[in-house]
């Protein structure tokens, strides 16, 4: 998907679904992302005890341009090998196993490789490395090597992530480049770290499955996973302080694929896309009283998958407390927050003509839930019933434009069929007057 243009016409609502039955459907490309999340020690001026990293597309970007996203991108063959990690896990960890029974259609190794996935393009497109935690007492040689005394004080290196943090700089970009050039070399870079450096795949929980609209001519199969970011990452970071090192620290955009690395909450990602579609759609920026919240905000953009994660987060999770899984989460040895996993439902939008709550005719995207959606099984109509809404709403594209500009989302009685994760929330102009993000 890319940006929308700024001239141009604007092609009739039903462009693209009349082009539906004239293109042959394009299979999508498989592909992960997470959405990672960094605690705070104060809550933020919206309310907020944590940020999530976006990075910012590069406007040359075949993707996505100059979009705002979460970190991620396609699977390289490195991931699904599973002769290369098999000394990094003889099978697939016991949690991946039960989370690929409990939360998708995905099998054990298909839910590994799309973990490994998100891990390695969170670390080429930002250089954040997520590694697994490790005994005290498992203190490779090499971090022994790497590492004088003097610099540790004579006390013994932790974990590979701390041997990772004490890396120069220019070490560390050499390997991100690297893993760039070449996906097989991040195999290489968790062995320079020592037997016991793992990718955290236990601190990723599966989250969501978006699948590109038939409709378009580039498509992706997108699995959404989502983290917490550790404290053997970064120590937690206090709002309005600017000491000590912080998550804004850890990350940094490649320069290539992405051009910024910013920290939003929920909230603030959601009010500065509709400040962008406000815009767009009025030629100026937000003024009226339903648009008062974005009118202050930077605008960015955001296409309808960012848009929903965001808008749930904002609405239903405030607090990360409400995210966590208190069977696995505050490990001892680790003090990870692993985030309670939730039933994952395929997502492929269908771009539909719909009338909202208030009886105005838009154009939408609308998902498996809505009581429009056309299900290709008719074993899974019964995730629908009437009254039931998980739609986008959208402005119609310009001319030559591949991505959705959103105007807001609205979810209502979808959790009857989806469970826990799948609450009802409204973002935007959803087309009724319940309340707004």
């Amino acid at each position: 998907m890319s940006t929308v243009r700024q001239s141009g016409e604007r092609k009739p609502a039903v462009g693209a679904d009349a082009q539906e039955g004239q293109r042959a459907t394009v299979k999508p490309s498989l592909s992960a992302s997470l959405v990672l999340l960094a605690p705070l020690t104060s809550p933020t001026a919206d309310g907020f005890d944590y940020r999530v990293l976006l990075l910012k597309r590069h406007a040359k970007s075949r993707t996505y341009d100059s979009a705002h996203v979460m970190p991620g991108g396609n699977i390289d063959p490195i991931d699904q090998d599973s002769t290369a990690w098999s000394s990094f896990f003889p099978s697939p960890a016991q949690d991946v196993q039960q989370l690929a029974t409990d939360s998708s259609r995905l099998t054990a190794p298909e839910l590994q490789a799309l973990k490994l996935c998100a891990l390695r393009e969170t670390f080429e497109e930002s250089g954040l490395l997520l590694l697994e935690p490790a005994e005290p007492s498992l203190v490779s040689s090499v971090a022994k090597k790497l590492l004088p005394s003097s610099l540790t004080g004579g006390a013994p290196i932790a974990s590979p992530q701390q041997t990772w943090a004490a890396l120069p700089v220019a070490k560390k970009l050499y390997w991100r480049e690297e893993v760039h050039r070449d996906g097989k070399r991040f195999v290489d870079l968790l062995r320079s770290l020592g037997a016991d450096a793992k990718p955290a795949l236990s601190l990723l929980t599966h989250w969501s499955n978006w699948v590109t609209p038939t409709v378009l001519p580039r498509r992706f199969d997108t699995h959404f996973f989502i983290a917490v970011l550790p404290p053997s990452a970064s120590p937690l970071a206090t709002e309005g302080t600017g000491s000590g090192t912080t998550h804004e620290a850890l990350v940094s955009s490649d320069g290539v694929e992405t051009t910024s690395a910013d920290w939003l909450t929920p909230a603030e990602g959601v009010r500065r896309a509709l400040a962008y579609s406000y815009a767009l759609a009025h030629g100026s920026p937000a003024t009226s009283a339903t648009a008062a919240s974005a009118a202050q905000e930077t605008p960015i953009i955001l296409h309808p998958p960012q848009f929903n994660l965001l808008a749930e987060l904002g609405q239903s999770h405030r607090s990360l407390r409400s995210l966590l899984d208190s069977s696995r989460s505050e490990q001892p040895m680790s003090g990870q927050m692993l985030v309670r996993p939730r039933r994952v439902y395929p997502f492929t939008p269908q771009v539909a003509a719909v009338t909202d709550d208030l009886g105005r005719k838009r154009r939408a995207t609308v998902l498996p839930g809505d009581e429009v959606y056309k299900y290709d099984n008719a074993e899974d109509e019964h995730l629908s019933g009437p009254g039931q809404r998980n739609r986008t709403y959208v402005l119609p594209p310009l001319k030559g434009q591949q991505g959705l500009v959103v105007e807001g989302c609205m979810r209502q009685g979808v959790s009857r069929t989806l469970g826990f994760g799948w609450e009802d929330m409204t973002a935007g102009d959803h087309g009724s007057s319940s309340p707004k993000l």
